[in-house]
């Protein structure tokens, strides 16, 4: 019989990296849960063999239902999508929690699941000793924290933390803007590039791919593993260097007030400001955890000449 593999947000960055690791890796049907089958992106998802399927993470019920039979079970949950809506940090956290215990206890409730992947991020309330949020990561990493109170559940988890994505440099509080008047391109942000290091992944669609494959071939990674999908740590300066390398220009930050920062870019500057303190504020530290250490690319066998490079990602952005 052939098993079933069923990914959480099919039509997203992360699901349709996942589809594609399974395609690659073969023995599994695909289901790809979707709150809209009728979109085109779901239509090209037929048409690739996946079979679509209409699932809402604010609904258990739906989710037991689009589980029934499943395997293999990728989850995620999109907490900028709830801050959009909500404009407010907090209530979007609420309901990403509940979204992602949601899926928790669905993938629970599911008795043929052997495998169960929760796209993760670092707590930084955790880290920080209670000093310092960033709401999209802590939210995710609250709904670890209740994976882990599951223990049947725990066995069959992988935890993967996936890096900086090249295209977080398209979001209009990261994107660098040509100033005509300098010949340059200018960030400003209440942050300290040059001090900040990010385990990265780059191209999220295409150098997500080998870590799936890896951790479905390894049943070690279940067990409550901690899987960090980076193709490398890289500097916020230097990564918005390349970009202006890329397109012929020099790049340069002016740092400046916060007050100033939030007022340029109202509401999303705040949140996206939180996480970039937080990594400069912890250093090496940010990503790391030793009560459950993190597996990195070696220790999966990936053959790194597969990843798209950080130049190449960066240089096919369209800013």
């Amino acid at each position: 019989m052939t098993k079933i593999a069923t990914v959480v947000g099919a039509t997203g960055n992360q699901g349709a990296a996942v589809i594609d690791a399974l395609k690659k890796h073969g023995g599994y049907k695909i289901r790809g849960l979707t709150r809209r089958p009728e979109s085109d992106a779901a239509a090209a998802l037929k048409k690739q063999g996946v079979e679509v399927v209409r699932a809402d993470v604010n609904d258990y019920a739906s989710l037991v239902s689009a589980f029934a039979g499943s395997h293999f079970i990728f989850g995620v949950t999109d907490f900028f999508e709830l801050f959009a809506t909500s404009k407010d940090a907090d209530k979007a956290m609420d309901i990403e929690i509940q979204q992602g215990k949601n899926l928790a206890n669905a993938a629970e409730a599911t008795p043929t699941l052997e495998h169960y992947v929760w796209s993760n991020l670092p707590g930084a309330l955790v880290k920080s000793g209670g000093k310092m949020k960033v709401p999209h990561y802590d939210s995710k990493d609250i709904v670890a924290q209740y994976i882990r109170t599951k223990q049947n559940l725990l066995s069959k988890t992988t935890f993967m933390l996936i890096g900086w994505y090249s295209l977080n440099f398209t979001f209009p509080y990261f994107r660098p803007t040509l100033l005509e008047s300098a010949g340059k391109y200018v960030l400003v942000g209440n942050f300290d590039p040059s001090k900040i290091n990010y385990p990265t992944i780059g191209d999220i669609k295409r150098n997500l791919v080998p870590f799936i494959g890896a951790i479905l071939d390894k049943p070690e990674m279940k067990k409550g593993a901690m899987v960090v999908a980076s193709i490398g740590t890289f500097n916020i300066l230097d990564m918005l260097r390349k970009l202006a390398r890329a397109r012929g220009k020099e790049f340069e930050f002016i740092e400046t007030s916060s007050e100033t920062y939030y007022r340029l870019y109202p509401l999303w500057a705040e949140e996206g400001s939180l996480m970039m303190q937080y990594m400069q504020a912890l250093g090496d530290q940010a990503w790391t955890d030793a009560t459950y250490p993190m597996v990195l690319p070696d220790e999966l066998g990936i053959d790194t000449g597969s990843f798209v490079s950080l130049d190449d990602s960066l240089d096919a952005l369209e800013i």
